[in-house]
């Protein structure tokens, strides 16, 4: 069992990082259209395109960098727990910038000259908020699909 799954998780990488190299522009357009949306729009609206933006464009460098940190025996509690932090770092790193931009509703050289005074701070808020707030609701979450799939069972 544990084969198939390491052999499906392969499949899964290989998949991803092939469709990631074909839809990295568009990530790029979507993080470049987000952002400027998100600078110029009304409240209280205005930070999600952002936000969504960066999500979707850290995940495929969140699994890359994971790659690199793991190696092939390491349990599955310890590459999602890496994959954490790595979606964390990267999403810290983005949203410094683009959430500085939003902020003050202008594009700016401000968070990129001013990044490691900034970032560290954003960092540990991100860690605290992906602790504290959004595991805990998505464990929460995957418990109530096992319950309804082991209910139908």
């Amino acid at each position: 069992m544990a084969d198939i799954l390491h052999r499906e998780f392969i499949y899964l990488y290989y998949y991803l990082s092939v469709q990631f190299g074909f839809i990295a522009p568009y990530l790029a357009l979507i993080l470049i259209i987000g952002s400027a949306v998100s600078v110029f729009s009304e409240e209280p609206y205005r930070f999600w395109p952002a936000v969504i933006a960066v999500v979707l464009i850290t995940y495929p460098l969140a699994e890359w960098l994971t790659g690199k940190i793991v190696s092939q025996g390491d349990s599955f509690r310890a590459v999602v727990t890496i994959n954490i932090l790595c979606s964390i770092f990267f999403i810290s790193i983005f949203l410094t910038i683009i959430g500085t931009w939003n902020g003050t509703k202008a594009i700016t050289m401000y968070p990129l000259r001013n990044f490691m005074y900034i970032w560290p701070r954003n960092a540990v808020i991100a860690f605290f908020v992906e602790a504290l707030i959004a595991q805990p609701a998505a464990r929460q979450v995957m418990v109530m699909i096992h319950r309804k799939q082991d209910e139908r069972a």
